[in-house]
């Protein structure tokens, strides 16, 4: 595929990539995480949905994508 997988936000939206899937995120901040809607693509499919991601205490991300009409998907993160 692409590589591993990341995700990044910044102070104007952000992205995720893992796998075949290509998605740029428009985000709305807390202290404590983020809540974003994303569009983009899987293996050249149009995809779009939101999802949400909360700052743990041991400092990773754990969080949830969920696909319009489609999977939700949970997911954890770490700084590099």
């Amino acid at each position: 595929m692409l590589g591993p997988g990341h995700i990044q936000f910044a102070r104007d939206g952000g992205q995720i990539e893992f796998g075949a899937v290509q998605i740029g995120l428009e985000c709305w901040y807390s202290p404590t995480g983020a809540h974003f809607n994303f569009h983009g693509s899987d293996e050249g499919t149009e995809v779009f949905g939101n999802g949400d991601a909360d700052l743990e205490p041991d400092g990773t991300i754990a969080g949830e994508l969920r696909f319009h009409h489609g999977d939700d998907m949970p997911f954890t993160a770490r700084r590099w």
